[in-house]
């Protein structure tokens, strides 16, 4: 017996599995089976989650917010504040105003 899926994915990331799953000689579908075979093999993700660790493109937008952060602030910050604020952004993973 087979079940139907339905899920919302970002269709450019839809299309770029897609093509790597055809390389390889899978359909997008062979390749959800798959996964749900491993996790019920492993009774879990068969695979590490972590956070996704920091990028240039991350790092700029951390420089980018905290700059930002700065500008907006009459007053003087010392280096402490200003760095403290960055690894905020840094470990929220997201936009932060103050």
């Amino acid at each position: 017996m087979t079940a139907t899926i339905t899920a919302r994915v970002d269709s450019e990331k839809k299309r770029e599995a897609e093509a790597i799953f055809n390389d390889i000689g899978m359909t997008l579908s062979g390749a959800i089976n798959v996964f749900i075979n491993e996790v019920v093999m492993y009774q879990g993700i068969p695979f590490q989650l972590r956070r996704r660790p920091l990028g240039a493109n991350n790092l700029d937008a951390i420089m980018d917010e905290t700059d930002a952060y700065c500008r907006t602030h009459s007053e003087r910050l010392t280096h402490s504040q200003v760095f403290g604020h960055a690894r905020e952004v840094a470990n929220a993973g997201r936009r932060v105003h103050a």
